[in-house]
């Protein structure tokens, strides 16, 4: 069994090596190849369905998300966006000038959002009253002449109303008149961003920012639907592609003080993207959705290209070529990129279709920056005529810092107190707290955890 093994990585070992090698052969047919790809992912790039709804996301591997989606098609029950308005610090509520200004633009709103399904608000809220002649009329409980502005009931008067009534969002138990305004989409869905596109939202809050706002100074505003949650999420994924941005000129940048050339930069951050670009539209030819997991791909991989190609700079500080450093790294890099697929694979083991997707994508993405510093890479540096190394150590200012922690040993009694991490990291395991709930993906001081905690009170 273990000459057996023995031959099937020795076969493997060759296989890389007569990759490596065909790249420093022709490199020109290799170059074009992976341009043409590359061309080809990238045009795929802007076909890749992106989703924000959570049900969308984990519906494959939920037994209930069958039946939510069935409830839904029955009941065409749409995406909701729920905004709470609350009076400023000190007050029990609006007086009548403030409270015609918001039925006014409420009004004006569902008249022209030609996205909205219907609305309903605290406004729209009736209460049986006996008229004089003995019959029953319905009466809205915030009973408004905007005319003369006027509320026919006093704000005390309504609040009892509202507190007894079986309208439970409308109670405040901080003795408060808040105001609640529920909107429902209809043709929310996208081809490209599955049930619910959250760029609709934006006449509405736009509205809100400029119309309402400042005729409500000190009042607070608190979006909390499900609509809601979905265009937090959106500009979630949009701050991660800033956050990624960020993360390729820090390392431009870093690469140039450890390894003395722009160029490392640049060829680091060049296979990075160029992996983004085919390993996204890899997943968009596959049919595989961007979802919250997928937005933390190219962090990983990343990370999976910067070990690999920082092995291959720190060899060419010592003096070696970089068809040397690659041809001695060449097989021990695959090793420990392999590890990394193996781990990733192992995810899709999962019930869950999110977790299996997102595994299998690492995986391949592990696979592909192997390939892209070890084939791609050397191709492309022979076309380009850069035969010789890629860093300058008189210019790596950081290099001394670093070779000076790297060959100090430390102490003794250090290195046996760092032991106790192992017992300690076992006792950890039952503390873990699990995150079940969808608003916690968001900060404690995130406007939408704000929203909800208001509205529980």
């Amino acid at each position: 069994m273990f000459e057996v093994a023995k031959r099937i990585l020795l076969s493997f070992s060759l296989g890389l090596v007569w990759a490596h090698r065909l790249a420093l052969r022709q490199p020109r047919a290799v170059v074009c190849f992976f341009a043409a790809l590359t061309v080809v992912f990238g045009i795929s790039v802007s076909k890749l369905k992106v989703l924000f709804s959570v049900q969308d996301m984990v519906g494959d591997g939920v037994p209930a998300a069958d039946e939510l989606a069935s409830i839904k098609e029955r009941f065409e029950d749409g995406a909701n966006s729920v905004l709470l308005v609350v009076p400023p610090e000190g007050r029990r509520g609006f007086n009548e000038e403030e409270l015609c200004t918001v039925r006014r633009w409420y009004s004006l709103v569902r008249a022209t959002e030609t996205e909205l399904k219907n609305a309903l608000s605290t406004f729209d809220v009736s209460w049986p009253v006996e008229s004089a002649d003995g019959s029953i009329k319905y009466r809205n409980i915030i009973d408004l002449d905007c005319t003369e502005k006027i509320l026919r009931a006093d704000l005390a008067r309504v609040e009892t109303y509202l507190d007894h009534g079986p309208w439970p969002i409308l109670h405040d138990s901080r003795d408060r008149l808040s105001l609640v305004f529920g909107f429902t989409f209809r043709n929310s869905e996208h081809e490209k961003f599955g049930s619910f596109d959250p760029k609709i939202l934006v006449p509405l809050r736009r509205s809100v920012e400029e119309e309402l706002m400042p005729k409500l100074p000190g009042a607070k505003f608190h979006w909390v639907g499900t609509a809601d949650y979905q265009w937090y999420v959106f500009k979630g994924f949009e701050f991660s592609m800033i956050v990624n941005g960020a993360m390729i000129a820090f390392l431009m940048l870093a690469s140039r003080f450890l390894y003395g050339t722009w160029l490392s930069g640049l060829i680091y951050c060049a296979t990075l993207l160029i992996s983004g670009v085919i390993i996204y539209g890899a997943k968009a030819l596959a049919g595989s959705e961007y979802d919250l997991l997928s937005s933390g791909l190219f962090l990983i991989l990343g990370v999976a290209c910067l070990e690999d190609f920082t092995f291959l700079s720190t060899q060419q500080l010592k003096g070696w070529s970089w068809k040397k450093s690659m041809r001695v790294l060449l097989v021990p890099s695959f090793l420990t990129s392999l590890l990394t697929m193996i781990g990733f694979a192992s995810l899709y083991t999962s019930e869950l279709g999110i977790i299996r997707d997102f595994g299998l994508w690492c995986a391949l993405g592990a696979a592909l920056e192997w390939i892209m510093l070890f084939v791609a890479l050397p191709a492309v540096l022979l076309v380009t005529g850069k035969r010789g190394i890629w860093v300058d150590p008189g210019k790596a200012r950081l290099r001394a810092v670093i070779d000076g922690l790297s060959v100090r040993a430390l102490p003794r009694w250090v290195s046996r107190a760092a032991l106790v991490v192992f017992p300690l990291a076992i006792l950890a395991f039952s503390h873990i707290d699990p995150n079940d709930t969808l608003a916690a993906i968001f900060p404690k001081e995130h406007p939408y955890n704000h929203g909800i905690n208001e509205l529980e009170r």
